[in-house]
């Protein structure tokens, strides 16, 4: 309580007096353009929820990447494309955290260096036709919004959260995919023209893969770090690997082999030490991989031979016959 009971008084008339403002304001927008009336509100409550609970806003923020707002909706929003809409505003969601926990300015070299680039992109390099200024910003904005969260002292607790939510959000992607396959909204499946069928959630193939690729690693340093919780970590681990291997995504998976073998040699080594604990996940890892190999057998039929895929379209021949494009 305030010593100074006047004080107490004139700040409850302020906040009487913006609270009476901001209706008045939403009751005019409300009469010309209810739809941007609408979103305002919308927007003022997620605002004022992030200033005063910064850490469920997080948690939001987190799970949004689970899903691909534009295979859901393809139009725009106030003239706006929506994936461009999304990005700007997880962006406007970060700022009240950063105000509330503050920044640590040593994780800031990431953006600094994605700065530079744009700046590069604007000053000296040859645009394409195709290539817009929209375009730039919009992935200058998406890929500095990770390091922007990082940016942020988040509480320790916060952090774990953080962590095991991020070592989920395959599984996340996965589930929310089957719903939307259920409901008929997005499939959860894509066919290539080569006919390899490859698994992409709520999200698309590479972004699906993205997201099990760090999840595989967080699960991977939670192991060590957290011998209590490693049945829970080596579960998501498995799932993960799973789901990486059925996107068919090769940059991610072809990434995973170092980081793999090396968690390989460690559990061996480990068993081969005496330590019998280590004997099941290590069997767990072979059974994994063959699962792995077992998901992806039909596609492995249908890899291309001699330039040509076997048993499928070549991309001209789709062209041709009008399945692609």
């Amino acid at each position: 309580m305030s010593n100074y009971p006047w004080t107490t008084r004139i700040n409850t008339i302020q906040h009487v007096f913006i609270f009476l403002l901001g209706a008045l304001a939403v009751g005019i927008a409300a009469t010309y353009q209810p739809v941007v009336s609408i979103a305002a509100v919308c927007l003022l409550l997620l605002l004022a929820v992030s200033i005063h609970h910064p850490e469920r806003i997080s948690y939001a923020v987190l799970l949004s990447t689970a899903v691909s707002v534009d295979s859901l909706y393809q139009g725009g929003v106030f003239g706006i494309e929506i994936l461009s809409l999304y990005k700007l505003g997880i962006l406007a969601l970060l700022v009240p955290c950063m105000l509330v926990y503050g920044i640590r300015l040593k994780f800031s070299y990431p953006v600094w260096a994605l700065v530079i680039m744009l700046g590069i992109t604007f000053g000296f390099s040859a645009w394409l036709p195709l290539l817009t200024t929209s375009i730039a910003v919009k992935a200058f904005v998406g890929l500095s919004l990770p390091f922007f969260f990082l940016l942020i002292q988040w509480k320790k607790d916060v952090a774990e959260k953080h962590i095991r939510l991020i070592s989920l959000l395959p599984i996340i992607s996965v589930v929310i995919g089957l719903g939307l396959q259920v409901l008929g909204l997005h499939s959860f499946t894509d066919v290539e023209f080569t006919g390899a069928v490859r698994v992409q959630g709520a999200n698309i193939p590479p972004h699906l893969a993205m997201l099990s690729f760090l999840g595989i690693a967080v699960s991977l340093i939670e192991v060590k770090r957290r011998p209590k919780q490693a049945a829970f970590y080596y579960t998501v681990l498995a799932l993960n690997f799973l789901i990486l291997i059925a996107t068919g995504t090769r940059g991610p998976i072809l990434a995973l082999l170092l980081m793999f073998a090396v968690y390989l040699f460690d559990i061996a080594r480990q068993y081969l030490k005496g330590k019998v604990n280590y004997l099941l996940p290590l069997a767990g890892s072979f059974l994994v991989a063959l699962g792995a190999v077992a998901l992806q057998w039909n596609n492995l039929k249908n890899a291309p031979s001699n330039g040509r895929p076997i048993q499928a379209l070549t991309c001209r021949d789709a062209r041709r016959h009008g399945n692609i494009f």
